[in-house]
């Protein structure tokens, strides 16, 4: 699940921290990665065979192509938009990247709270995405110190 915000305005974003998708015990980990536009994604095997990730997803499609244990491949996504990853070897490795406009996101808490700081004053809209359940939205608006409570609803 992940939860963002986006304003009115663009939002100032600063330089990316470049992101890492593991494969190991023939999974993807994280299975949802979210990143900001222009971000690098970096792909190490750290499993004992060979890999392939790719995505055909509209956003971004690529094959990093067969590669080793040890190695790594990077991508750098400037779409925004979800893309899904899946392994040309072993077609039980699946996982998503959700590469949003801005940087204000995060991944709730197990218990479905969540924090977003840094957010500037003004009128949002706030969107909560699911792999399965989908997308619901609420308009919130950030004013001063104070927290602002956005409640969701999935799936109905």
């Amino acid at each position: 699940m992940v939860v963002y915000l986006r304003g009115d305005t663009p939002a100032a974003s600063g330089p990316r921290t470049p992101a890492r998708i593991v494969q190991r015990g023939r999974t993807i980990i994280p299975h949802v990665t979210v990143v900001e536009a222009g971000t690098r994604v970096e792909f190490p095997n750290s499993d004992d065979v060979f890999h392939n990730i790719f995505s055909l997803s509209g956003p971004q499609n690529f094959n990093l192509g067969r590669y080793p244990p040890g190695e790594s491949r990077t991508v750098v996504f400037d779409r925004p938009g979800v893309v899904r990853l899946f392994c040309d070897i072993h077609s039980e490795m699946s996982g998503v990247i959700v590469v949003l406009a801005t940087p204000y996101f995060t991944k709730p808490q197990a218990d479905g709270t969540f924090r977003i700081s840094g957010v500037p004053n003004g009128t949002y809209t706030a969107f909560v995405w699911h792999e399965v359940a989908g997308l619901d939205s609420a308009r919130v608006v950030v004013a001063g110190e104070a927290e602002t409570r956005v409640d969701f609803v999935l799936g109905g």
